[in-house]
């Protein structure tokens, strides 16, 4: 990752720290810190479903707080990550920003990357590219946290669902 895309506006400098820690000798709280209530909240859930059978929501909002001390808290996060490096292993040995961001609703934003060679502008044609899409989203205390990790915002409940956001999946 280059230093100039920290230094961007918007959402850019959360994903490329977030993604920076990931592929870190030693990735922790740092990524949870990074994401926004909702979506720590329906991984949170997910995973407890996934665990534990059922729903349990005083279990889910305190595995899901930024700063949680919940005992299963540590297993959850390194499950996550194990499956987040997976996910964005592409992305481990080097990756840019594909074409530029897009506002997708108020104080929302899309942050495409995608490896050093695709880099830059969006391919002409609908020719595709292999990228990973996050939402970013400005918070009220004025820093972006990650919204989604997808072009779909992640809705807490039983289960967790998605909301599609009109034009990110055409």
């Amino acid at each position: 990752m280059s230093n100039s895309l920290e230094s961007l506006p918007g959402g850019v400098a959360v994903v490329t720290n977030w993604v920076d820690e990931l592929h870190g000798s030693s990735p922790g709280r740092g990524l949870w810190a990074s994401l926004d209530d909702s979506l720590r909240l329906a991984l949170a859930q997910g995973w407890v479903l996934y665990e534990a059978g059922e729903a349990d929501q005083v279990m889910a909002e305190a595995l899901a707080r930024r700063d949680s001390v919940h005992p299963d808290f540590s297993a959850m996060l390194d499950a996550f990550i194990q499956q987040w490096r997976s996910v964005y292993g592409a992305l481990q040995s080097g990756y840019g920003v594909l074409g530029r961001t897009t506002l997708v609703g108020v104080n929302m934003e899309l942050v495409v990357l995608t490896s050093p060679e695709y880099v830059g502008e969006v391919p002409a044609g609908g020719a595709q590219v292999p990228a990973h899409s996050f939402i970013t989203r400005l918070a009220d205390r004025g820093a972006w946290t990650i919204a989604a990790l997808a072009r779909r915002l992640p809705v807490p409940g039983w289960p967790p669902t998605e909301e599609v956001i009109p034009g990110l999946l055409d």
